[in-house]
């Protein structure tokens, strides 16, 4: 088991979802700043999308989790705290997104991991973030995680 943070971590997860970064000085997170994000993805949720729901699945689901593009652990201050390095996702694709297993590509479609089985991947297929969720900001931070997460995990894999 491995604490970063305030969360607790299997060693292969961590390993996966921070590689070489383990060894960064760990932050630790201001309960203020990172209230004020997740209100923050709250409204740009509620702006574009109708209301606060899943910015991926379109669902108003009870609890929602203030998702980091680029992990916590990695990011500045400013990127721990800006709310483009963030999606407001439900609990089962926070966690299919911060182990790797799900990526997206500039234009919002959903990249699924080889390692999911065919059942899992049929479902998600078709989902993707809308374009008015796309700004400039956000896709550097997606293009972070499809080269240090999600292809770091599972495409350069042998």
């Amino acid at each position: 088991m491995k604490i970063i943070g305030k969360s607790l971590y299997f060693e292969d997860d961590a390993q996966v979802l921070f590689g070489d970064y383990l060894r960064a000085k760990e932050h630790k997170r201001d309960p203020y700043l990172y209230r004020i994000y997740k209100n923050q993805l709250k409204e740009e949720s509620s702006e574009k999308l109708g209301e606060i729901k899943c910015m991926l699945e379109n669902l108003d689901y009870p609890s929602l989790v203030a998702s980091h593009i680029k992990p916590f652990i990695v990011s500045t201050k400013n990127e721990a705290y800006d709310p483009e390095n963030g999606l407001l996702l439900s609990r089962n694709m926070d966690i299919l997104f911060d182990l790797g297993y799900i990526s997206f590509k500039d234009n919002g479609t959903i990249i699924l991991s080889k390692d999911l089985s065919d059942d899992l991947k049929e479902f998600l297929k078709d989902y993707s973030l809308r374009n008015t969720l796309l700004t400039k900001k956000r896709l550097t931070y997606l293009k972070f995680h499809r080269n240090k997460i999600f292809e770091t995990k599972f495409q350069k894999r042998k």
